[in-house]
């Protein structure tokens, strides 16, 4: 009875290290037809990668149905594989690549294996390509704030590489007035190329004072994700603190008055570090304006007006942020 235990155990485990194996399928019908496939003359198709230590003919595929569509179970394999399909031939020696599929390397995820079970076709890459119900949210609160984003009278945008990057994008709702934009759309998403987008803050066409690059997030584009959940802050920033110049007191502030040439910038005394702002943008309201981040962990900015990245303009100032931010004027 103990051998017959022992047996059952043996069956057992093969039986979950089957189950961990990954089908993997390859179209070779348009080899076939091209005279590049010949496994009637010897030719046989192997797959190659990372998994294997890229041996050719060490993982040989069978197409046990004669339907062209040749399969192999690979077993222990990485979460992510990267791998070829070759053919090795005695018939024919000419063969392009030397048989190797000349496309760049396959890079695929079991779970993607698992999934889509993907059927190949040979030098040809794949995209698994599935249309997701992806919700868009971003709290526009500090920039309401700031007196960036006019709830009254602005509009948020979502826009990205799955629209081309249009400049009016799709329209996101404040439906329950808490500040939250929100969209639900129907996106492609394809996990080897992730889509890339960002929010817009969309002035009426009457508008003429200061907006930051003209509207949209300065932030490196946001990598879209099908896990896509949490609410996001415009800009990722949760702490801003703004800052208004009037252009008058530049004028009488600057000892040969305001050049064309001239640069103003923020200087932000983090210990014994500082940081330049932006450069301040000038609006039609006759002031220059920039905005900056400002760390949590930080209670009060000490910050000066300079030009030119060098010549003080202001006494050094001390300035406190709330959670939501502030602006501060120079007039």
């Amino acid at each position: 009875m103990h051998w017959l235990f022992g047996l059952l155990i043996v069956l057992l485990s093969c039986s979950d290290f089957q189950s961990d194996g990954i089908d993997i399928t390859v179209d070779m019908s348009y080899e076939r037809d091209e005279g590049r496939f010949n496994p009637e003359h010897g030719d046989v198709l192997s797959i190659a990668g990372s998994f294997n230590e890229w041996e050719q003919q060490k993982n040989i595929l069978e197409d046990p149905e004669g339907d062209w569509i040749y399969a192999i179970t690979v077993k222990e394999i990485p979460d992510t594989v990267e791998f070829k399909f070759v053919v090795s031939s005695t018939s024919n020696l000419d063969l392009p690549n030397s048989g190797w599929e000349m496309i760049p390397n396959r890079m695929l995820t079991k779970t993607v294996l698992k999934k889509d079970t993907p059927i190949l076709r040979f030098n040809e890459p794949w995209s698994p390509v599935e249309v997701m119900d992806i919700t868009f949210s971003v709290s526009m609160s500090n920039q309401q704030v700031l007196e960036f984003f006019d709830s009254d009278t602005d509009e948020v945008i979502v826009s990205g590489s799955f629209l081309g990057w249009d400049a009016n994008g799709i329209t996101l709702n404040d439906d329950d007035k808490d500040g939250v934009y929100e969209q639900t759309i129907p996106v492609e998403i394809n996990p080897v190329k992730p889509h890339t987008f960002k929010f817009k803050i969309q002035k009426p066409a009457s508008f003429n004072g200061y907006i930051p690059n003209d509207g949209w997030e300065f932030i490196d584009d946001r990598v879209l994700s099908s896990q896509q959940t949490e609410v996001q802050y415009f800009n990722d920033q949760k702490r801003v603190a703004r800052f208004i110049v009037d252009e008058q007191w530049l004028e009488e502030n600057t000892p040969d008055g305001i050049q064309r040439a001239d640069i103003y910038q923020i200087r932000f005394y983090m210990g014994e570090d500082s940081y330049l702002s932006e450069p301040l943008m000038k609006s039609a309201s006759q002031y220059y304006e920039t905005s900056l981040q400002i760390p949590l962990n930080v209670d009060k900015v000490k910050w000066t007006l300079v030009s030119n990245q060098s010549e003080e303009l202001f006494p050094v100032n001390e300035t406190i942020v709330t959670h939501k931010g502030a602006i501060v004027t120079v007039e």
